[in-house]
């Protein structure tokens, strides 16, 4: 019946209800085009109905449209309908207790359409005992008789400790499958109230087999949804009811968990717990991204039994001249724990480089190695497990920025104590239409006249008008402040079209952010951009206080200031209204304290040693000075380097003592001394006489350093010695040898020339080796001294017929074939004697003696002729110089060159 041609058969359902009493349910069949008339869902009146605030409506696949309701009777239930709206059947969750104020209940559908009923238990606990509601699911079967059959209740927080949930929403998907969101904590108490001391953290939990078991995980383990006060569940402004009902959760496409959910915790300080909640309302979602699929078609795409590597890191930073600042959403770790997140970096897009690392539970990064003149650092981060490494993170490009500046925790003249960026007011009527500029909060500021008798607090937004925001009919403003008497005041101004405008001041309760005592006053109302609202405190009603007060310890007229502004439903001061908050300033925390004006800051800046330049604020000095500054103002201190010292000496920059960089902003609070500590440096003067080189290259050297120092001498020349000069310096021929720069220091290295040896013969015309090459003349060679040469010669040698040499001696009286390492310039020479040869004739009859042989030169020679029997000695015929002819025999000859003799015989 409802298919038509416009709708396809789908069918869209729209229910509301009054806070204390009934619903109705409406259905479009032209797709939400148009509604037909409102039919009660329930009454909220007699036994067995629900009442009050519903969840939301799901319907199962075989149309039957489920509501869920927190109160039924003092049991959770709700209704459903199986016939398109037109009738609604009221059904309770045995053993389901409702709390008094508690989390709308939700209902996921399966594909069977088996409904899995999530809500919040009123636990029961002992008494005495602080209360505790758990999240809990049961599965629930429709009948065909419309009674429903309950099975498998389960407490999904109980693995986890829980003992108090909020904000619960379930979703559905294939054949016994279904997710729950929720908000949870391990403390037990009253969950509600804003000095409730848990933290809260989003929690999913899912079942894969029709609610018998779930398997729940915390998806923000690093970072609190709500941290250290409670979750408001009623109406009102009160602080802590700060939009985390504002929450779904849903299935992508496939079949991967959704949780969007209001985060009330989103600085650093209070993530990392050293600061209070930020009771703002930042829109998160919770995304699956591993494990099993709420979809049974997507199992074969999901391997659930092995562990992955991380997914990648979220990563986000700002960049200062003093370091990069980075900061990374943990990711879905893959079944294995984080154990670390490498950090990466380049001076271009894509060129990254490993930089470091931080532990596994560590999500934050500061480097500080940045160069501040380095133009563009690209990072991206990546996270490891046991089983490996993730892809980077997203890429981010950090140029540098201003450093912050300090921020004192008090004001001397009261301008801005308060200051808020603009655009995030909100307006909380349904649609939340804008504008809102006119509730938007920029800043705050505190005065006070003279005499000292009214304070006047002043509001700046980023475009004042007297028009509210769509949906609502009027606008409050309240700048809160704690006075010295301890009390805490506010002034408080209406505004509605007209402008019709009222000032008031007087106590504040801070738990239902109204005024809890009221006393008319005067004010201003300056509408525009940048508008301002002030209104007039007589000081006398706010406890008479010191104005200023120089003692920053002290307690001023202001403490913990910050702004509110109220959007209001209904008529001012008509009655009942309705009021929801728009926007606060700060967004967490307070402001500056007011009036504190201590006398100025003593700040010393010095040099060491001392001497050396140094410029603030542009300004050049070179002795140390002490300036009067005010406490929080900026100024920036220098050192240029390198600095002259004398001839031979300088001076480079080391660090400040505050470890800024050379030229630095600073912003002192107290009295402080920076001093700029140089390192001094001496010059080595590195020179090499003729014949080599020396090494290293002259140049600035630190105080103290040791430096080797070495000499190269050219080819065929020999180190000498060094000549140095100056404290540290060395004289000597050690080479190479290090010293000490303790002063400018001149080093000088001197060089033997090349070393002449001669080798040679005599007589000349001898032949000779050296190192085993011949020579037959006389050799002259360039030898390093010490080195090692072998020198030869052969004995005998021919010489001319009838003449030969034979060797004598080496010059030095070495072997015939002998090594030397000569140390300095000589001559070797081979010396060779002469000899000739003597030639022995007999003719016939005869014989002579001695037969021929060599004979050494000037030698003297008995001769001698004997004749055979019958023969006698006739005479000798000699030629030669020193031979003999004549009859004189045996003869005595010297020889003196080539001799031959001839014995002549006569026969008797």
């Amino acid at each position: 019946a409802l298919i038509t041609a416009v709708n396809q058969g789908e069918a869209v359902y729209y229910c509301s209800q009054d806070i204390v009493g009934p619903a109705s349910c409406y259905r479009s069949d032209t797709l939400g085009a148009s509604y037909g008339p409102g039919v009660l869902a329930y009454t909220g009146q007699g036994a067995g109905s629900c009442g009050g605030l519903h969840g939301h409506i799901h319907v199962a696949p075989d149309g039957t449209a489920w509501l869920p309701v927190n109160q039924c009777s003092g049991l959770q239930g709700g209704v459903f309908s199986t016939d398109g709206g037109v009738t609604w059947v009221t059904f309770n969750v045995p053993n389901a207790v409702s709390q008094i104020q508690g989390a709308d209940p939700s209902i996921a559908i399966d594909s069977d359409s088996n409904i899995y009923y999530a809500y919040v238990n009123n636990e029961p606990v002992s008494a005495g005992n602080p209360p505790e509601g758990h999240a809990r699911a049961v599965k629930g079967h429709r009948n065909a008789d419309n009674t429903i059959t309950w099975s498998n209740y389960f407490d999904i927080g109980a693995t986890h400790g829980i003992k108090n949930a909020a904000e619960i929403e379930a979703v559905g998907g294939t054949s016994g499958r279904a997710g729950v969101g929720f908000l949870g904590t391990d403390v037990a108490g009253d969950y509600q109230a804003s000095s409730f001391p848990g933290k809260w953290y989003a929690f999913i939990a899912t079942t894969y087999n029709g609610g018998a078991t779930w398997t729940t995980v915390n998806a923000t383990p690093n970072d609190p949804v709500q941290s250290m006060t409670g979750i408001w569940q009623q109406g009102g402004s009160h602080d802590d009811r700060n939009l985390l009902d504002f929450n779904e959760i849903t299935a992508d496409d496939k079949g991967r968990v959704l949780y969007g959910y209001s985060d009330g915790c989103v600085s650093d300080g209070c993530i990392g717990g050293t600061a209070p909640n930020d009771f703002v309302a930042f829109m998160r979602v919770a995304r699956q991204s591993g494990g099993k699929s709420l979809f049974a078609t997507n199992d074969g795409n999901t391997d659930t039994t092995t562990a992955l590597a991380p997914k990648p890191p979220c990563l986000s930073g700002t960049r200062d001249v003093t370091a990069s600042h980075l900061s990374w959403k943990a990711p879905d770790n893959g079944g294995s724990d984080i154990t670390s997140y490498q950090i990466l970096r380049g001076t271009s897009s894509g060129t990254e480089v490993l930089l470091g690392q931080t532990s596994g539970s560590k999500t934050t990064f500061q480097d500080t190695t940045a160069d501040p003149s380095v133009p563009h650092y690209f990072y991206v981060v990546k996270a490891v497990n046991a089983v490996g490494t993730s892809n980077a993170s997203n890429e981010i490009d950090l140029t540098v920025g201003p450093t912050p500046p300090v921020v004192l925790p008090y004001s001397c003249s009261g301008n801005n104590v308060v200051t808020d960026a603009s655009g995030d007011a909100i307006n909380p009527a349904p649609g939340g239409l804008g504008p809102t500029s006119q509730a938007d909060i920029t800043a705050i500021s505190f005065s006070a006249d003279t005499p000292a008798t009214t304070i006047t607090t002043k509001m700046t937004l980023a475009n004042l008008t007297d028009t509210p925001s769509p949906g609502t009919t009027f606008t409050t403003y309240y700048v809160v402040w704690t006075a010295n008497n301890g009390k805490t005041y506010a002034t408080q101004v209406d505004v509605s079209p007209g402008p019709l405008v009222t000032y008031t001041w007087g106590e504040f309760n801070t738990g239902n952010n109204q005024l809890s005592t009221f006393n008319s006053t005067t004010g201003t109302f300056n509408p525009g951009v940048n508008g301002t609202i002030t209104a007039d405190v007589p000081m006398s009603g706010v406890g008479n206080p010191t104005i200023p007060i120089t003692n920053v310890n002290g307690t001023p007229a202001v403490t913990n200031p910050y702004g509110l502004t109220i959007a209001g439903e209904g008529a001012v001061g008509s009655g009942l209204v309705f009021t929801q908050p728009m926007d606060r300033a700060p967004d967490t925390g307070f402001g500056q304290k007011w009036a504190v004006c201590p006398p100025p800051l003593q700040i010393t800046i010095q040099t060491t040693p001392a001497g050396r330049t140094y410029s603030v604020d542009g300004a050049v000095y070179i002795a140390t000075h002490t300036f009067s500054w005010t406490r929080g103002s900026t100024h920036t201190i220098a050192a240029p380097t390198p600095q002259d010292g004398g001839t031979g000496v300088r001076y480079y920059f080391s660090s400040w003592s505050d470890g800024g960089a050379i030229s630095h902003t600073v912003a002192p609070t107290t009295n402080t001394t920076y001093t700029a500590k140089f390192g001094t440096q001496y010059y080595l003067t590195m020179n090499a006489g003729t014949g080599g080189k020396v090494s290293p290259a002259s140049s600035w050297r630190t105080a103290g350093t040791s430096v080797s120092i070495s000499a190269t001498p050219s080819a065929g020349y020999s180190f000498s010695k060094w000549t140095g000069s100056g404290a540290g310096s060395f004289s000597g021929t050690t080479n190479p040898v290090n010293i000490t720069m303790n002063g400018p220091i001149t080093e000088t290295a001197t060089f033997t020339p090349p070393m002449q040896v001669t080798v040679q013969a005599t007589p000349a015309g001898r032949t000779f080796s050296v190192d085993g090459t011949n020579y037959s003349a006389a050799k002259t060679f360039n030898w390093t001294p010490g080195s090692s040469h072998t020198i030869a010669t052969t004995t005998p040698q021919a010489g001319d017929p009838g003449v030969r040499y034979y060797f004598s001696s080496w010059s030095d009286g070495g072997a015939i074939s002998h090594t030397v390492a000569p140390t300095q310039s000589t001559t070797y020479t081979a010396k060779f004697g002469t000899q000739y040869y003597l030639t022995m004739t007999a003719g016939t009859g005869g014989h002579v003696s001695p037969g021929s042989n060599w004979k050494t030169s000037g030698s003297s020679v008995s001769i001698s002729a004997t004749p055979s029997t019958g023969y006698s000695f006739s005479n000798w015929t000699g030629s030669g110089t020193g031979s003999y002819s004549g009859p004189d025999n045996p003869r005595s000859i010297t020889i003196m060159g080539p001799i031959s003799e001839t014995a002549n015989f006569t026969h008797n």
